[in-house]
């Protein structure tokens, strides 16, 4: 058995494969939800913070936005490229977000649950002002996140293809939740491992409002996006928009 390299210290090559492949449709699902409420942001440039393999980028393109990228794996970058050619994608990190102003900042797939590849972590109330202050007056923020709950989750569970194998354990402890992740990747006649380990934080939905109010932010919270989209257990989809 061979390691993959990895490139990034997060979604390296076969994780990010899988991820592509596997679970990429989650996020265009959201799409049509998305769209509506892009319509009547400000005139303007648009980020979208963590864009993976590139689709949900290349579909607001495709729609007429103007949409900047920014997605820290190279691995994923990669991918983009391979997938839906010259894209306007450029290495970075939510917490390095560009100054706008942005109409809309989009941040899909629990984007800003997660840490840095050290463990840090930028405090929720620090982060949403970062993030507002980015926005043009009436500049709309879209993201979902995983919230605390009553108990802790915790479990494990694996998916396969044709081509590839991943299994999963999560646990949580005090809002801190940790994911293992080990995939296997075919590469011509063999097999492939590699292992990852990402870490989320997780607010309670006050913590969450009270960010979203102390970032000057208006908001709402929903447990799906749109009227089709339901969020699995535990996730919000957040459209906050900057008054003005």
């Amino acid at each position: 058995m061979t390691a993959l390299p990895s490139p990034a210290p997060l979604y390296g090559d076969a994780l990010a494969r899988v991820h592509a492949d596997g679970f990429e449709d989650a996020a265009l699902k959201a799409l049509p939800a998305l769209l509506a409420r892009l319509k009547k942001a400000p005139q303007g440039p648009m980020l979208e913070l963590g864009s993976g393999a590139g689709g949900l980028l290349a579909a607001l393109l495709a729609a007429g936005f103007v949409v900047q990228g920014l997605e820290p794996s190279q691995a994923f970058r990669r991918l983009a490229r391979a997938r839906h050619g010259a894209l306007p994608l450029r290495a970075g990190t939510a917490e390095a977000a560009p100054k706008g102003p942005w109409a809309a900042i989009l941040a899909i797939g629990e984007v800003l649950n997660y840490c840095a590849p050290d463990g840090a972590f930028e405090p929720w109330p620090e982060k949403l002002a970062r993030l507002g202050s980015l926005l043009a007056p009436g500049g709309v923020l879209l993201f979902d996140l995983m919230v605390q709950g009553p108990e802790p989750l915790a479990g494990a569970g694996w998916r396969e293809d044709e081509h590839w194998l991943v299994a999963h354990r999560f646990s949580e402890r005090r809002g801190r939740g940790r994911r293992e992740i080990t995939t296997f990747l075919r590469r011509g006649n063999s097999w492939m491992r590699q292992h990852e380990v990402h870490e989320v934080v997780m607010p309670t939905v006050a913590q969450l409002e009270q960010a979203l109010h102390r970032a000057g932010l208006a908001y709402r919270l929903a447990a799906r996006w749109g009227r089709r989209q339901p969020l699995p257990p535990r996730r919000l989809a957040v459209e906050a928009w900057r008054r003005g």
